[in-house]
């Protein structure tokens, strides 16, 4: 009987050892999920459009006309005004059909010529003067106080002698322009002045040779 108690204890100690090694220890035990709802994920930030560089403008401004291209854009204007003035003095006043013909076609044709400037001066953020130089309209001012055969006569001449000095204006342009857009306008516009150039000078010829102040020339 006494053996009998002195082994139990054992016996008890050796079967809660046995218990102790056969569980996990606590950090192996994988935790049990919550049951609480989780907030969904913050969202992701989206990649920002094309960014500029440190350093570089974030937008290309146009490059500015040199200074050269500046004068002749608006050497070209003014000339422009002078045409189109020109022209409408030839059709009102003029005794000859063929001096009617050429005012018309330096109104028609400036019409074009200026709206090719104004859109190139626009594009490039600069304004054209609204009237020509003190010069011009002096000369503009001598054909206003003439009339009839005198007026074809001073026409014609005022004429060539501004379509002269036009074109070779646009020549220039077209040769040593710095903007592309100038150049190219000058090269199609020159054919245009060219033109007009040859009718004033075809009608002063026909005066110089014949004599004659215009009448019946048609």
């Amino acid at each position: 009987m006494p053996r009998f108690l002195l082994t139990c204890p054992a016996a008890v100690l050796l079967l809660l050892a046995a218990v102790a090694v056969a569980a996990p220890p606590p950090s192996l035990i994988p935790p049990t999920r919550s049951l609480q709802p989780q907030p969904p994920p913050a969202p992701q930030a989206q990649p920002s459009q094309a960014q500029p560089s440190q350093g570089q403008p974030a937008s290309t401004q146009p490059m500015q006309l040199s200074r050269a291209d500046q004068a002749f854009l608006t050497s070209a204007s003014q000339n422009g005004m002078v045409d189109a003035q020109a022209g409408q003095l030839g059709i009102m006043r003029g005794t000859s059909g063929r001096v009617k013909q050429l005012g018309k076609a330096l109104m028609s044709d400036q019409n074009g010529i200026d709206d090719a400037l104004q859109q190139i001066a626009t594009q490039d953020g600069l304004t054209l003067p609204d009237q020509p130089s003190m010069m011009q309209q002096a000369q503009t001012h001598r054909l206003n106080v003439l009339y009839g055969a005198d007026f074809d006569r001073a026409f014609v001449n005022a004429v060539v002698a501004h379509d002269s000095r036009e074109i070779a204006l646009y020549q220039q342009e077209a040769r040593s322009g710095h903007d592309a857009a100038l150049k190219q306008f000058a090269q199609q516009t020159l054919p245009v002045l060219r033109r007009h150039l040859a009718l004033a000078a075809s009608l002063n010829s026909e005066t110089t040779a014949n004599g004659n102040m215009w009448h019946g020339q048609d």
